[in-house]
């Protein structure tokens, strides 16, 4: 009996080990692939600095930057590959996610101050000539009085920056820059305290919500606070809220009632973010499976609030939320005099601009999610936090263009 016990341990062991072993070796793996992504986005940050063009604006910014910091940023770039080729960032990740587990106050004001010296570094001196000239002329009308503010698309986006510019004083261009500049820092600080927020309630080891906070602070979209006159500070940040509500309603029991006003928000900064409602629905009908119609119902009833508060500050025409000066351009599917048609819907010019926003915007989100996925697909599909963010990803495919 004890021989045939100690050939069954024998075999687990084997078993453990084999399991390891796999384990072991799909890590490396994808330890290798992300080591390659890294160096080919640097090799093309390096193509971009020395021949920047129109067919490579997803990486060349820093060739229109002075040769001192563009030099800076590659030696930056390869010191960070080469701490992670020779395994040294356990020892800077360690020190980080002690200070996240023990004292996550001051890793937070760390956070805080982390954004605050990169936007007044990096603020943006100059608005862009194309919408951030239109969205000027925009805010300086209507807080002249000279046109009445047009609410379409965004319109609590619009609504937010314009209060701000109000609030400020801000009548002229130079003080609409500096009103919308004051507005993001403010945003950016939330945005900060969501993400933080976020990395807690998913994590109870330090060096993991250190990862997700790194990763999260160093999003392309975050430049948006440094100063940028668009609208789109507002929706990244109703992104990150809305984002931070249903962390906390799949991980704390949060009521659900919470999402539907974090919905109505995020909507309303963007009317695209409506195709968030897939993900929406399925948390809506897992909650009436668990906890039944109450918090729906009492959410629903907040939701109706909200929306009659808007339609009273659009004096009750709901037409307003709509109007636009001129149509939204799509793309031909054939070649057309049209002025804003400068290519079709399928021509190669299409798939190098596409091909370079992904290069700038989500070649690492598209790599974390691919990782992601393969290693923990089976967990996954089999957790309720894995199948709405499945719904969430069908979202981004469908408008990242």
């Amino acid at each position: 009996m004890y021989r045939f016990q100690a050939c069954i341990f024998k075999n687990h062991q084997f078993e453990i080990h084999f399991n390891v072993s796999d384990i072991k070796e799909m890590n490396d793996k994808f330890f290798t692939l992300t080591f390659i992504v890294c160096l080919l986005l640097l090799g093309l940050q390096c193509i971009g600095i020395f021949f920047p063009s129109a067919y490579n604006w997803g990486f060349h910014f820093a060739g229109f930057l002075p040769g001192y910091i563009a030099a800076i940023y590659l030696l930056l770039g390869t010191i960070a590959l080469l701490t992670i080729a020779y395994g040294k960032q356990e020892t800077v990740l360690n020190a980080v996610g002690s200070l996240a587990e023990k004292k996550p106050v001051f890793f937070l004001l760390g956070i805080i101050t982390f954004f605050l010296a990169l936007a007044f570094t990096f603020k943006i001196q100059v608005p862009l000539l194309g919408d951030s000239y239109v969205i000027t002329n925009i805010i300086e009308n209507a807080v002249n009085g000279r046109q009445a503010l047009r609410l379409h698309s965004e319109p609590l986006s619009i609504f937010f920056f314009y209060s701000i510019s109000v609030l400020t004083g801000a009548a002229q261009t130079a003080e609409i820059q500096n009103a919308f500049f004051f507005a993001e820092l403010l945003l950016g600080v939330g945005y900060c305290i969501n993400i933080f927020v976020i990395a807690k309630t998913l994590f109870s080891d330090g060096k993991k919500q250190a990862l997700l906070t790194g990763f999260l602070m160093t999003l392309p979209s975050l430049q948006l606070f440094l100063g940028y006159i668009e609208w789109y500070p507002f929706v990244f940040f109703c992104l990150s809220l809305y984002l931070l509500t249903i962390v906390l309603y799949i991980k704390r029991n949060t009521p659900f009632y919470f999402l539907l006003p974090a919905y109505f928000l995020v909507v309303g900064s963007h009317y695209v973010n409506g195709l968030f409602l897939p993900a929406l629905l399925f948390l809506a009908y897992h909650e009436i499976k668990t906890n039944g119609y109450k918090h729906l119902l009492i959410g629903t009833g907040i939701l109706c609030l909200l929306g009659f508060v808007l339609l009273w500050m659009m004096d009750f025409d709901a037409m307003k939320l709509f109007q636009r000066e001129e149509p939204v351009p799509l793309l031909a599917l054939f070649s057309t005099d049209d002025r804003y048609n400068v290519y079709t819907l399928f021509s190669v010019y299409h798939a190098i601009d596409i091909l370079n926003l992904v290069i700038m915007l989500g070649s690492f989100t598209a790599l974390f999610f691919f990782v992601s996925f393969v290693k923990k697909r089976n967990t996954i599909l089999r957790s309720l936090e894995g199948w709405y963010f499945v719904f969430l990803q069908k979202r981004r495919r469908r408008t990242m263009p």
